[in-house]
């Protein structure tokens, strides 16, 4: 048996025809191996979402600045389609504001470091191969 292992013994089942436990031996990560933690975000990463974030401000700088032209327009025509237009440009505005938004929260995201530093794994795992009778007769021989 190796020294990274788990063994959890079989107990002893003097009643026979009950179900049996089997013993279990999985691997565990020795003491000397953390997970790894991972690594903050590349100067890259962090450029592109500056430039897509500078571009989805100006687009929205410039829906901002024809949007009171475009009522005027709606207003002057007193044409459905123009108040159409006019309701799907404050849409489109409102989405790109969304956006932005997460954008940056993406980008506050990016920034952050990610250390979780060292943890430990332990798998357990203890099979029961019998029937449910066998089992609720066993558990309640323990009480």
């Amino acid at each position: 048996m190796a020294n990274n292992e788990i063994v959890i013994p079989a107990p002893n089942l003097a009643v026979e025809g009950q179900g049996q436990f089997f013993q279990s031996s999985l691997p565990v990560p020795s003491e000397s191996a953390p997970v790894p933690s991972l690594e903050p975000v590349d100067d890259e990463l962090l450029r592109d979402i500056e430039y897509a974030r500078g571009k989805q401000k100006d687009l929205i700088d410039q829906g901002h600045d024809s949007l009171p032209g475009l009522v005027d327009l709606a207003d002057q025509s007193q044409h459905p389609r123009s108040y159409e237009v006019l309701s799907g440009m404050l849409k489109t505005l409102s989405e790109m504001n969304k956006d932005y938004v997460n954008i940056a929260l993406g980008k506050s995201a990016a920034k952050s470091k990610n250390n979780f530093g060292e943890q430990k794994v332990y798998n357990q795992s203890v099979n029961f191969v019998g029937t449910t009778k066998d089992l609720a007769d066993m558990l309640k021989g323990l009480k």
